[in-house]
């Protein structure tokens, strides 16, 4: 949690006689203002503080923080128990009260947990606090610092114990990892997930700041002090000036004294915005924030020029960025009217993806001529001709928009708001039709086996089921008796049953049937999924460049907008992962792995859907390639943790989740967790699959690394031996897969010395041997080449390249180093 040093306790907040008078409103107005100066380090920032505040208030509020400034803050009552939690350590305070590390205590679970102490206001607090803890505690998203219990202590204190989040604040994450813009507006649209649901269940943050929002050790954010702010506050149904806030982050209706709403926790987001992208708080005159920063690079250089730094571009670079669509996000998200800003945090971190994905921003509206401008700067190579009637046409729409301002803005809010729901409206209606056709037809194509299939005299084998179900689908689509929206869905299905079993030249087959019948409906949903569908045949076929072609065909299908698809955009930046993995872009591999889980992670629903628990086995799996071990970790624990409360389980799956985590034992240099885990999933994938199928063969793979990693040359030979059988029989001997099978023999029987049969396998890979490696293990296969032609050149050359490669382990290096010392020496 965001930690300052803090006070043993705070005499008088809770125990002062006038808390209990009629003059509470005082007390709380103090108490607000004690807790702002308790946020602020520096004297001279705590008198300008001060100016203008009444003496009375200021008094009372000095007078209390006098009280911290005698109290211990230096020793941590490590003797102090807060209900069954006992104080590890005091870790800080802030302007809601004081934090401790502790640790459960009465037997029900070992768990270091952040307690949180209140700095109570008023009496009536504790009762409240009661009532308003069971609503908090419903908050359970990944970007939400989870409220675990809660209680009033011995002294009359609130308590609430809290997931620890160990981190750093958002801004200072940000600063210390000199992170992008883009990676900060990233973070930004975490914070504003975690926002949108809180709303969806009726709760209000209302004092969003950095402080609030850590950034965790995997980069994740996470918002703290979910709702104490609401615990903070009058009694229901009481509005005063008096709320709950902090004021540099206030909304103009804190400051009025009005009531807060969702649009006052979108404002102090797009505060937020402000202050990650351009490192400046809100202007007092209100000053856009391109305004405000060119105002900066005028009066203070250095500081424009270190804060452009610590985003990694020039300050030109960053003056130009802020202008245009960043600006008008912030502006609308700041809008002073409550009702002119974005309808809901979702809507704003939609605008931020649009923008990060280069798109035209709903901020903009219909603003003449800057749909224009996006187009022209997308095609600028073959419109650079017309530069100068575009530059002219761009200002003056410019200048009328400006005239128009809120009406333009408004009129595009409600249009969009219009569309969106008649779009949701209709999607919902074909989503019911072609779930009821797909019932439909599973009844009807069990029927069509007869009563010997149904009663168990004859019972039908899948072979069987799948030929009469395709069959059926034949007569379908030729009698056009279903909507082809409907029958593409029943095709993609038996295209999903066929993969599954491995049968991907008939997945592809039924794919293309699928996006036949969606191109005939011209439904740009259906055509996106047959077309995910044909990606994923594709990739199982080995056919890698083919399958990212689908992919970037079905993400054109849903165009700009694509807020009212549900969790197909998700799903497709999963996709976009894998293809630019497979082509060693990790950058953009892990960008588009984020935006899948997080877009997912926006369905309260996604934690107890397959496609979520994949997602994160996919990600885990890029992450695994990209090098960075610790959030691969994070993604597949989480995955295998979701698996077994999954309504439909998939055993696939969990072939991939625990080969991953295995990999991921394997680097970390426990090679007997490694081997008993894939021991076990080999049996488990044989019982399900059989001997020859994919998944038993990934099993065999990763087995047959661990035993390399091992130093057991032999057992790797057989199983890589069965493993090249099993391919052959699947797949034919030209497939890719083969050749990577061959690969893993090619090194085990280096390893076991058995020169004869490495000669054959060398000569069988040849087309492997000279292409270019995409991972630390394709490039071992290569050097593995070098070894088995006594080439030390190019065995010292591929060991150069191979420390590259970022997911390469010890145990590859290993083995290198000793094909070079055999070398040098023969």
């Amino acid at each position: 949690m965001s930690c300052r040093r803090a006070a043993s306790r705070i005499p008088g907040a809770i125990d002062d006689p006038r808390m209990t008078t009629p003059d509470a409103t005082f007390e709380q107005r103090a108490l607000h203002l004690f807790r702002e100066l308790l946020d602020i380090g520096d004297a001279e920032a705590r008198e300008r503080a001060l100016a203008g505040i009444e003496p009375a208030l200021r008094a009372r509020a000095l007078a209390l923080l006098a009280r911290v400034a005698d109290a211990d803050l230096h020793e941590a009552p490590l003797d102090l128990r807060i209900g069954p939690y006992q104080v590890l350590e005091r870790i800080g305070q802030g302007g809601m009260g004081e934090v401790f590390r502790a640790r459960r205590v009465d037997g029900a679970y070992e768990k270091d947990v952040a307690i949180k102490r209140i700095w109570a206001g008023h009496a009536p607090l504790a009762a409240r606090f009661v009532r308003e803890r069971q609503l908090l505690a419903r908050l359970q998203h990944p970007h939400i610092a989870q409220l675990l219990d809660g209680g009033i202590d011995a002294a009359g204190k609130p308590w609430l114990a809290m997931e620890l989040v160990r981190g750093a604040d958002i801004a200072a994450w940000c600063d210390a990892h000199d992170a992008t813009l883009a990676r900060r507006m990233e973070l930004l649209t975490q914070a504003c997930d975690a926002v949108d649901h809180a709303h969806r269940q009726l709760i209000v943050h209302r004092d969003i700041k950095p402080s609030n929002i850590l950034v965790d050790d995997a980069g994740r954010a996470k918002l703290l002090d979910f709702g104490i702010a609401r615990l903070l506050d009058d009694d229901e149904g009481q509005h005063t000036q008096t709320q709950a806030m902090t004021p540099a982050w206030a909304t103009p209706e804190q400051q009025q004294g009005r009531p807060v709403t969702t649009a006052s926790d979108v404002y102090q987001l797009g505060l937020l915005m402000r202050v990650l992208a351009c490192g400046l708080p809100r202007a007092d005159d209100d000053a856009r924030m391109s305004v405000a920063f060119a105002r900066l690079c005028r009066d203070a250089p250095e500081r424009a020029r270190a804060i452009a730094q610590r985003r990694g571009v020039s300050v030109d670079a960053l003056q130009r960025q802020l202008r245009g669509d960043l600006d008008s996000i912030v502006a609308l998200a700041t809008a002073r009217d409550a009702g002119e800003r974005y309808p809901s945090a979702l809507a704003l971190a939609d605008d931020v993806r649009r923008w990060l994905r280069g798109d035209a921003v709903q901020a903009r509206g219909d603003e003449r001529g800057y749909r224009l401008r996006r187009a022209t700067r997308r095609w600028w190579p073959a419109l650079a001709a017309g530069l100068a009637g575009i530059a002219l046409v761009g200002f003056h729409f410019h200048s009328l928009s400006n005239a128009l301002g809120h009406t333009e803005r408004a009129r595009a809010r409600a249009h969009l708001a219009e569309q969106h729901a008649r779009a949701a409206l209709v999607r919902a209606e074909q989503e019911r039709n072609t779930a009821n056709a797909v019932s439909d037809y599973f009844i009807k194509m069990f029927s069509m086996l007869g009563p010997e299939a149904i009663n168990g005299s004859r019972p039908a084998t899948v072979k069987q089921l799948l030929q009469v179900g395709a069959e059926g689908l034949e007569d379908v689509d030729a009698s056009r008796e279903r909507a082809p929206e409907a029958l593409s869905a029943m095709w993609r299905s038996m295209a999903a049953v066929h993969r599954n079993l491995g049968e991907h030249q008939r997945a592809l087959e039924l794919a293309d049937k699928a996006l036949a019948s969606a191109r005939a409906a011209s439904n740009s949903v259906a055509i996106a999924e047959a077309l995910r569908a044909r990606s994923g045949a594709l990739h199982w076929l080995g056919r890698t460049d083919e399958a990212f072609d689908a992919t970037l065909q079905a993400v054109a299908q849903l165009g700009d907008d694509r807020a009212e698809y549900g969790s197909l955009p998700a799903k497709l930046h999963d996709d976009l992962s894998w293809g630019y993995r497979e082509r060693g872009d990790y950058t953009k591999a892990m960008h588009h792995a984020r935006l899948g889980i997080d877009g997912l992670r926006r369905d309260p629903q996604a934690v107890r859907r397959l496609a979520f628990v994949q997602a994160l086995n996919n990600a885990g799996d890029t992450a695994i390639a990209a090098g960075d071990f610790t959030q691969a970790r994070i993604w597949l624990e989480e995955g295998a943790r979701l698996y077994p409360q999954l309504a439909n389980p998939n055993p696939s799956t969990q072939v991939f989740l625990q080969s991953n985590l295995a990999t991921l034992d394997l680097h970390a240099g426990r090679m007997d967790a490694a081997r008993t885990r894939l021991q076990t999933l080999l049996v488990q994938a044989r019982a399900q699959f059989g001997d020859t199928h994919p998944r038993t063969d990934l099993v065999l793979t990763n087995l047959a690394m661990v035993q390399l990693a091992a130093g057991d040359a032999q057992a790797a030979v057989d199983a890589a031996r069965r493993l090249l059988a099993s391919g052959i029989a699947t797949y034919g001997v030209g497939h890719p897969y083969v050749a990577d099978a061959r690969g893993v023999l090619l090194i085990a029987l280096l390893q076991a010395n058995e020169h004869r049969e490495t000669a054959i396998v060398r000569a069988q890979l040849q087309e492997r041997c000279t292409e270019p490696a995409r991972d630390a293990h394709t490039q071992l296969v290569k050097i593995a080449c070098a070894r088995a032609d006594r080439d030390a050149a190019a065995l010292a050359e591929g060991a150069a390249a191979l420390s590259g490669f970022r997911d390469v382990m010890p145990w590859q290096r290993r083995i290198v180093e000793r094909w070079r010392a055999q070398l040098a020496v023969a």
